[in-house]
Order: C-alpha cells, then structure tokens, then sequence
C-alpha cells in the first residue's frame, strides 16, 4: 500500500512539471509568430553608403541589422533587391547569399545581420558616379526598404603579366626609349609592379591618383626615368587601393616606389605618398653614385618600414615632410650624398612597438642574398647636410649613425636644425643647433612647436639648388618675410579669428 501511495505522488508530480512546462511554452513569445499588420521592422540606418568603389573590384563588407522590437516572433515573408539579378549589390543575411530571401524569422526583442558588398561594372565616364538600389522588406503585407548607395569610379588597371623567380611580378608600362604619361582623367590601379625600363621615362601629371594593390608597387629600373609633376592645387596620389574610409589609416597596404640608377635626374613635385611599407627607396643596381632623385613640396606618412630609404644615391630635397613610419622616416644607408633643406621627420608611429630613431645615417647596409647569406654594402657618405631642417618624435633619440671606418668618409652636418637627440654636439657636425625634448608633432600639421620658431637661416635658402622654391613653405606660405624662418618644411602663421 505504502509503495502504491509513493507511485501515486511520484505520477502527481511528474504531471504538475508537465503542466508547468506547458504553461511556459504557452507563454513563450518566440513560439507565436505574429501576424498582425500593425508590425513594422527597425534598422540600425535607412542607408548603407559606400565611399569610392573602383569598378571591376568587390567592395569592403558594410552590415546593419535589422530589429524585432515586437513582444513576439516574426516571420519577414520576403527579403529581395530591387534590382534582382542585375544589382551591382550582393547580400548575405545570417550567413546565406543571394540577391532574394523567404521567411527569415526573427525572435521577439532579437535581431539579424544583413552584410552588403558592392562590385561595379565600368562604364564611359571618367568621374565618380553612383550606384543605387533598395533592399525590399515584406512583413505581414506590410513594405519597407533599406537604400543601397555606392560612388562608381571607372580606373585605368594594370595588372602584372611577367613572373621571374626572385622579382615580384611586374608589367612594362614604358618600353626602352618610350615616354608614357599618366594624366588625372582616370586613377591608376595597379596590381604587382609597374616597370618603367631602361632609357624610358613616366610622366605624371598635376592630380594624377596612384593606387597600388597589396605588396605592388613603382619600379623605376636603372637608366629609367620618373617625372612626378604635382602642384600646391593638383598633388599626385600614391596609395593603397582600397579607398574605403576605414582604410584611410592602415599602413602597410602596397610596398614601395623603387627607384634605381639613372643618366637623367628622377623629380617628384608636390606629392602625397601614404600607407605603403616605403615610401621611396632610392637605391643604385650596377653603379652607385650615378642616380639622382630630386624631391620638393611633397609628404611620406603612415609607411609601416621606411619613409624614404636611401642606399649609395643622390638626394636633393627640400619642404620634405616625412611623419609616422614604423622603422625609420629617413634612412641613409650605404653612403651616398644628400642635401636636405627645410624638411621634418617626425616620428609618433602608434601602430606598433618602434624601437628605432626617425633619422639613421650610415655608410654600408647589410642585407640577405638569394642564398641566405648577408652581404654588406659600403660606400663613403660624402654629404649629409641638413639646413633648416627638424627632426622629433615620441622618442628622446631620434638620430643615430652607423659609421664603419673601413667603408670610407661619413660628414654630415646639420646646420640651424631643432634636433631631437642626447648626442653630443660639436662645431664640426653641428651649427647653430637646438636640441628639442619631449616634443610633439602638432595638429593639425599647418602648425609648429614653439623650440622650431625663428632658428633657420636664409643664407641656407637662398644658397640652395632651388631657392624660389625654399622661399615658401609645403602650403604655400612664404617663410622669408621676417627674415627668420622656421626650421622643418612647415612656417608658423598667426591664425586670424573669424
């Protein structure tokens, strides 16, 4: 009797839990789906805007999500795009793709991803167009969208075509004794390395935009020619090509503009090269000494390696302004002779640990052959005269040298520079010195520290290669009226108040 009453009470029980649980399902909001007509979705934005799409190549991923902040289940009966088949746009919802979807359920008070990308067909126009489209919403009879909107920008690619082990790949762009200009009609994207070869020479004209996909680059072989022709108005571009404005700070997305050897001097006027590994490397193949770049009213910044590395050339430069790279701004390697007036190297890289100086002078560079063994490069550094010029950073040294006697002479001078160092300073290296600590890059970059005010020399502008040009500052500005300009590519100017 005992153990059919414990029977009896064990039943009674487990039926309670069944109708408790019951209950709980009954109540449950995600288990009705709700049909009325009054329900409407929400959107975390009406618009899903992409900047710049370069056409032929996919876009970044933009997502939102979409909302149900009603107390019960919903059953979204279709989700498709306006333009169907023929939409540059491609959805993907909850991890399915497609261009249309059926009955997508979204729990009460819950929310699913939508993730868009955009690939734009080229057409005839040389400016930005746009691409538009609405993602269609159907919901209990009910219609809402979301729009679609992209800038189409039609491009001039061109895409590596010759493969050599131990060379990256590359395309011809100017054959021997050609001359090829690229003008600021359409952007140039290029993938792998566009080869200017021997005794031929590029042409870039005023606004022309360069972009390079990852680890591409400009190689300018030996004997060839690079003419960049930027102006203060119409500056030359030298980027990574993901326009996106996510991308706007990412160092490191194409490799570097290679320049070798040359009978004719290498120019580049007015440009703004970012967001590569190195900005320039300017470097002698076959016959060190022979090859010349000169570099006026142009900025390097965001290089993930080098700014400008330099290895047994010749560098003229003046309103140089080379900021934030991973290992050095400027580095003189191998020896050489150079000539940098009214210039900074600022170094507040935060993208990673940066142990090394903004400024490194050297008379040989060592380096790892096919093989895997080093080999080192040495080569007198005949000049390295700084004029007007500042060196800063983050850092209490920002200037080094690496000086091997066996390698030849190593002079240098810096003469009227605001210098961010703890060497010691002599008459023969250093001329009318100030040593800055501690100091700041300002923003915005039109402005200057206060321990670079008034300390350059006109002598060292007006004895310059190219004084008309020194007159003015990398805005513009003429630094000559007092008669005390400042040091670095940057002039002081008193903002007027509006």
């Amino acid at each position: 009797m005992n153990r059919l009453r414990t029977s009896c009470k064990h039943l009674l029980l487990i039926a309670l839990l069944a109708s408790i649980a019951s209950l709980f399902t009954c109540c449950n909001p995600n288990d009705k789906i709700d049909s009325s007509p009054s329900l409407r979705l929400s959107f975390s934005t009406d618009t899903v805007l992409f900047d710049t799409v370069f056409t032929t190549i996919g876009s970044s991923t933009r997502l939102f999500k979409v909302y149900n902040r009603n107390s019960h289940r919903i059953s979204i009966s279709d989700i498709h795009l306006a333009g169907a088949a023929t939409s540059p746009f491609r959805i993907n919802i909850d991890g399915q793709a497609g261009n249309s979807f059926t009955n997508i359920d979204i729990d009460a008070h819950d929310s699913i991803f939508v993730f868009v990308r955009v690939t734009i067909n080229p057409n005839a126009l040389n400016t930005p167009f746009i691409c538009q489209d609405s993602l269609l919403f159907t919901l209990n009879g009910n219609h809402q969208s979301t729009n679609l909107l992209a800038w189409g920008q039609n491009a001039n690619y061109i895409v590596a075509d010759t493969h050599q082990p131990g060379l990256p790949p590359y395309k011809i762009i100017a054959s021997k004794n050609q001359t090829i200009t690229w003008t600021a009609d359409k952007p140039y994207i290029i993938y792998g390395y566009a080869v200017v070869d021997s005794t031929a020479k590029l042409i870039i004209d005023p606004g022309a935009r360069i972009y390079f996909h990852n680890a591409s680059g400009l190689w300018i072989y030996k004997n060839g020619t690079l003419k960049v022709n930027g102006t203060i108005d119409h500056p030359v571009y030298f980027q990574g090509d993901r326009p996106e404005i996510e991308y706007a700070d990412v160092p490191g997305q194409w490799d570097r503009i290679w320049i070798n050897e040359s009978n004719a001097d290498n120019e580049i006027n007015y440009a703004i090269i970012q967001n590569g590994f190195t900005g320039i490397q300017a470097e002698t193949l076959d016959k060190p000494g022979t090859g010349k770049l000169i570099i006026h009213n142009t900025v390097i910044n965001n290089m993930s390696g080098y700014g400008l590395l330099a290895k047994q050339y010749t560098v003229e430069a003046g309103n140089l302004l080379i900021y934030d790279s991973g290992i050095n701004s400027l580095y003189l390697a191998a020896g050489g002779s150079y000539d940098f007036r009214h210039c900074t190297f600022a170094d507040f890289w935060n993208q990673s640990l940066r142990s090394t100086p903004s400024v490194r002078l050297s008379n040989y560079y060592t380096s790892i052959n096919a093989s895997g063994n080093p080999v080192t490069m040495k080569a007198s550094l005949s000049k390295a005269y700084f004029g007007n010029c500042q060196i800063t950073g983050d850092k209490n040294e920002e200037l080094s040298f690496d000086s091997d006697a066996s390698a030849g002479t190593f002079n240098y001078l810096f003469d009227h520079c605001a210098v961010q160092t703890l060497a010691t300073t002599d008459a023969t290296h250093y001329n009318a010195f100030v040593r800055i600590t501690n100091q700041f890059f300002p923003i915005p970059i039109d402005s200057v520290i206060p321990a670079v005010r008034n300390i350059g020399s006109l002598d060292i502008i007006n004895t310059s290669p190219t004084p008309a040009i020194l007159q003015n500052d990398i805005f513009g500005r003429n630094r000559t009226l007092d008669g005390k300009p400042d040091a670095g590519a940057i002039e002081f100017m008193v903002r007027k108040r509006k």
